[in-house]
């Protein structure tokens, strides 16, 4: 089994760090991407729009319901 002299074992630490960082900043990227409320809102226009009618549709019900009582 071949071993490594202790300066390839520090250049293999600075490497895995190197490609750690990327790694994470990609991570933080994608998940502020999938977060954003509003980016999400404008990419699926039509489904936000069909949602809130129908918690609209729900409440506006709930409360009719409770009014007639």
């Amino acid at each position: 089994m071949p071993t490594r002299n202790p300066e390839e074992i520090r250049q293999s630490i600075v490497v895995a760090r190197q490609e750690l960082a990327g790694s994470v900043e990609e991570l933080r990227v994608r998940i502020n991407v999938l977060t954003d409320w509003r980016r999400q809102i404008n990419e699926h226009r039509g489904v936000a729009i069909a949602a809130a009618a129908v918690v609209g549709f729900a409440v506006g019900r709930r409360i009719f319901r409770r009014r007639g009582d």
